[in-house]
């Protein structure tokens, strides 16, 4: 059996943004009815349809995720615009409106704007007094008052993840929950508790009702986060052996593609400098095709680029390994 300090999240290597851009791809739905079910009962969550990311705000910024939704009663379209925040950003609120106002430029159409808090904020928010803990879920308001009154007041909805206690997200039977429960548990110092976490993460995700291709998804989000020891992993197994044997072994599968999966990211990695060092500048969308490659795909990249000398001839090469849609 593989040891359990193997094991190297899929997503280490990536960014806050890519980490839950992959997870609210795939469970949008669950997210927006986790922490918005107020505006989850107003949608038809089975409409979602993604956007591009091309639209730019201040400083060449790309909004994070932008999703078209029907509204239930009507059928017109409403657009999920969310932004992950991983730092303080004195003017974020700021680029919030100014996202609200190119996506309302763009499209037309009402939007539903959220943000995602990695940090724990200083500012002055209103809250709303609901979902999981009571000030998770908040309005959050930018007032222009630069001339010394106030010439506009912009609302958007504001998710602090940090105010997050791990218990109430276990047990609620949600995709989106269950792996938040690394961010939450990513703040613990208690070795003890951190362990408790991981042991229940992995209970509840080998009886989750989803698709094996999704429990590696969430699997790797819970390990991009919540970063273990060696003993502290040791101590996982053995609770799981000892008290829940049956789910030990569905984990033991869980680990091993992450110890593979997290080899081929580290890989990734060394070829993305490769390609930056032999062809400068990477486009976003380019990028973004070399993270989609599977790893032996990845593997065949770096070989390939002894021949490839033109970003022309980069995306050629990936246009050729495109996995096909189904």
């Amino acid at each position: 059996m593989m040891s359990p300090e193997g094991v190297q999240p899929q997503g280490r290597a990536l960014s806050h943004d890519q980490l839950f851009k992959s997870l609210l791809e795939r469970f949008l739905p669950e997210f927006v009815q986790l922490f918005l079910p107020d505006l989850a009962i107003r949608l038809d969550m089975g409409t979602v349809k993604f956007l591009q990311q091309e639209l730019v705000g201040d400083h060449g910024k790309v909004v994070d995720l932008l999703a078209e939704v029907r509204l239930a009663a009507t059928g017109e379209p409403v657009l999920v615009h969310v932004e992950v925040q991983a730092n303080r950003e004195r003017e974020f609120s700021r680029r919030m409106f100014s996202y609200y106002v190119r996506i309302t430029e763009r499209y037309g159409h009402p939007v539903a704007p959220i943000a995602l808090y990695l940090f724990e904020p200083t500012i002055s928010e209103h809250s709303t007094g609901r979902k999981l803990s009571r000030n998770a879920c908040q309005l959050e308001t930018w007032v222009d008052d630069r001339i010394g009154i106030e010439t506009l007041r912009y609302t958007f909805h504001a998710i602090h993840l940090s105010r997050v206690d791990w218990r109430e997200l276990t047990g609620l039977r949600n995709p989106v929950a269950l792996a938040l429960l690394g961010v939450a548990g990513r703040r613990l110092d208690d070795s003890n508790a951190r362990v408790k976490v991981t042991v229940e993460f992995y209970r509840e995700l080998v009886q989750a009702v989803v698709e094996p291709q999704d429990r590696q998804l969430l699997a790797g989000f819970f390990e991009a986060y919540m970063h273990l020891s060696g003993e502290e992993r040791r101590h996982v197994r053995k609770v799981l052996e000892s008290f829940f044997p049956k789910e030990a072994k569905a984990v033991e599968q869980i680990w091993t593609p992450l110890h593979e999966m997290g080899r081929a990211e580290g890989y990734l990695e060394v070829v993305l400098r490769l390609v930056r060092k032999r062809l400068g500048q990477v486009p976003p969308d380019v990028e973004s095709a070399i993270h989609a490659l599977p790893p032996d795909r990845v593997l065949d990249l770096a070989g390939a680029l002894l021949d490839i000398t033109t970003l022309a001839e980069l995306r050629a090469w990936l246009e050729t390994r495109v996995e096909p849609e189904m």
